[in-house]
């Protein structure tokens, strides 16, 4: 397991060849992806998206060769126990393909919240609200994209 940028120092230099290598941090850019499947061909890479230096994720997703660089970088669809929003600047919801802030609350996510004095919690949590600091849209698989530059 490492971060994006701690794989991005070693994906050509692995003294063994794993099965799976698992990445936990930041977005993993486009590439690395290509770095990662050039170096090792036939070697899994998953990456889970643990936004502001979290030690657990939020989204994950099975990264796949695709020959050319993606247009976005995907985050992932939601892990378990974990229910991940896109809110504007107010709190509320954004639709499909509409750019806001990454929000998640659930029983995976045992982190202090960030919320404004006086201010009610959205509707759909039920735990504290965390917020990511990251912006994204959410795309029509159920998914989150970036929106911005990593």
């Amino acid at each position: 397991m490492f971060s994006p940028e701690e794989y991005d120092a070693v994906v050509g230099t692995l003294p063994i060849r794993p099965r799976l290598v698992q990445l936990l941090g930041g977005p993993v850019p486009d590439t690395l992806v290509a770095r990662h499947f050039a170096a090792l061909p036939g070697t899994r890479l998953r990456a889970d998206f643990a936004p502001v230096d979290g030690a657990l994720p939020w989204t994950s997703r099975e990264v796949r060769p695709t020959g050319e660089a993606e247009p976005v970088v995907a985050l992932g669809t939601a892990v378990p126990h974990v229910r991940a929003r896109v809110l504007d600047r107010n709190g509320r919801h954004q639709e499909v393909g509409r750019e806001g802030e990454l929000c998640a609350a659930g029983d995976a996510l045992p982190f202090d919240a960030v919320r404004r004095p006086g201010r009610a919690a959205p509707a759909w949590e039920e735990t504290a609200l965390l917020r990511s600091r990251v912006s994204v849209r959410r795309s029509a698989d159920g998914g989150f994209e970036l929106a911005g530059p990593s």
